[in-house]
């Protein structure tokens, strides 16, 4: 039979092997950790050396894109005039055309076909100043000559309807007045003719800002001030 001592002899090398097997374990643990802490520290300074994908949105060389230019040579194809409207009469066989005559200043008088009529009543647009395109192709509408377009901007009203004014040329102006961009000193040389395409173009860009029309956000304007619109015609409204 096991004396005492023997006994405790036992217990004693039973609890050195717990306490050593423990310790292993405990560094084993450590090492584990400590290689883990590495291996985040090196996760997180890889993501952080990686370029992140920016809230704002630049071009390449880290400038942000400058603001659309306004394209005055395309601008400058188009031959504006203020003119005035000296006659209306109504097309036989047509629901909105008008025929009109306008003056465009130097005793030229030209024929005007304009789709005004479910708009604006005849008294509203005798005598009237208006701005218009002369360097268009002429054209035949509804079988009747056009050599101009005069511009107007539209918008729908509240009750769904669709109204329709015409721009307006500065206080004092008179028949041939030239329309260019604010900021020109004199109006460009146009083509005598422009092509139908660069119209189209110029049309794209043409748009009501602060009851002003304007071209790629550029007022609109002859000598004697800035083309504008009635306070009925919101920002945004288009002009054609």
């Amino acid at each position: 039979m096991a004396s005492a001592l023997d006994l405790i002899d036992k217990a004693i090398s039973t609890v050195d092997k717990l306490l050593a097997a423990s310790e292993v374990s405990s560094k084993s643990n450590s090492t584990r950790t400590a290689q883990n802490v590495v291996n985040a520290q090196q996760s997180v300074t890889s993501v952080a050396e990686q370029p992140q994908p920016s809230s704002h949105k630049y071009e390449a060389g880290g400038k942000v894109p400058p603001a659309k230019a306004v394209d005055r040579e395309l601008f400058a194809k188009a031959n504006l005039k203020v003119a005035k409207i000296m006659t209306v009469n109504e097309v036989p066989n047509s629901e909105k055309l008008y025929k009109l005559t306008v003056d465009v200043g130097n005793n030229e008088i030209k024929q005007v076909c304009a789709g005004l009529k479910p708009y604006l009543p005849t008294d509203q647009l005798l005598q009237l100043l208006v701005v218009v395109v002369v360097n268009l192709k002429p054209a035949k509408l509804a079988g009747e000559l056009s050599e101009a377009m005069i511009l107007a901007a539209d918008t729908k009203a509240a009750d769904g309807s669709t109204l329709v004014r015409t721009l307006a040329p500065p206080p004092g102006s008179e028949p041939g007045d030239v329309v260019m961009l604010e900021g020109d000193l004199a109006a460009q040389v146009p083509a005598k003719q422009m092509k139908s395409d660069d119209w189209k173009k110029i049309v794209e860009s043409l748009a009501v800002k602060n009851f002003t029309a304007t071209f790629s956000e550029k007022p609109l304007r002859t000598s004697k001030g800035q083309i504008t619109l009635p306070s009925e015609i919101p920002d945004g409204s288009g002009i054609h």
